[in-house]
């Protein structure tokens, strides 16, 4: 498979954003708003997916925004753009300043106080920046995905292994002076297997995401784990079997939820539920904070502004 390159443009900085944010407050001011916030951010992304030893996708993702809401009082209105040049900023905002002059009052609307703006958001070292070419990124999940296969004659077919490595930055701004932004990374690694035959197929998944690529688990690991726990539910007959095999974390209590359902259809829910939470918004392996060298506790999925 050919492999076209990724065109190179030109990842806007720290400064340049907050320049941005800057003068759409201005152009806010000068028409009239009391009160006004904008955000500013910008996007970028690899993932490819392999499925039985072949590419299946390969995206390179490029995304980025700029939104303001505006205050006259306490009427509010609010516009966004991905077009940050001068003319652009200036009609979002103008279309914002429109918005709030026909909508409501709310006395809830407006900025918190200015005294309780944070002034030095902590660094939560949020950003470990991976240089994943697409070639690299395919190697890695086509191993992931051998793994699982190679493990057991049972794992009988692939529903594929994925690699995604994210990184954005994101500023925030308003009219009290405050300014500040910050950096994040993402990484993932992914698989998902069948095993069994006829009304006894079964299937299961297992992935690792960090801020930092390098505590990702490995991605043999991850394969094989996703098939283990993938024979884990063939022949399960009830739930506490499933969960017994190690199939199941302990905390999935499913079936009070779902009352008298019958316990395979149970399994059957939550092996789904789960493969959906892994592709779309796949959780921390790992502990939700690490020791720093300072001995001060950060959190691996949190943000330092809102």
């Amino acid at each position: 498979m050919a492999i076209a390159p990724e065109v190179p443009v030109r990842r806007l900085t720290l400064g340049d954003l907050e320049s941005i944010i800057e003068r759409a407050l201005e152009e806010a001011r000068a028409r009239g708003a009391t009160q006004a916030e904008a955000a500013v951010s910008q996007d970028s992304g690899l993932s490819v997916g392999v499925r039985l030893g072949e590419v299946e996708t390969l995206e390179h993702q490029r995304d980025r925004s700029m939104g303001i809401t505006v205050y006259f009082g306490h009427r509010k209105g609010s516009a966004s753009t991905a077009d940050f040049s001068p003319e652009a900023v200036r009609a979002t905002v103008a279309k914002a300043c429109s918005i709030a002059r026909f909508t409501a009052e709310d006395a809830c609307s407006g900025l918190a106080n200015a005294e309780l703006m944070a002034r030095s958001p902590p660094d939560l070292e949020l950003y470990h920046p991976w240089s994943l070419s697409a070639e690299r990124a395919i190697e890695i999940a086509k191993s992931c995905e051998a793994a699982a296969l190679g493990f057991d004659a049972r794992i009988n077919n692939s529903e594929g292994a994925s690699v995604a490595t994210h990184q954005g930055l994101h500023v925030y701004g308003n009219t009290h002076g405050f300014i500040g932004g910050y950096p994040t990374t993402s990484h993932t690694v992914s698989c998902v297997v069948l095993a069994g035959t006829g009304e006894d197929m079964q299937r299961d998944y297992w992935y690792s995401t960090s801020r930092d690529w390098q505590e990702l688990e490995d991605a043999e690991a991850i394969g094989r784990e996703s098939a283990r726990r993938t024979l884990a539910r063939v022949g399960a007959s009830h739930l506490g079997d499933v969960r017994r095999k190690g199939a199941l974390p302990a905390d999935a209590e499913l079936a009070a939820a779902l009352g008298d359902a019958d316990p395979a259809t149970v399994a059957e829910i939550v092996s789904v539920l789960a493969t959906l939470a892994a592709r779309l918004r796949p959780a921390r392996t790992g502990p939700v904070a690490r020791q720093l060298r300072d001995g001060e506790q950060r959190s691996s999925g949190e943000r330092p502004l809102r």
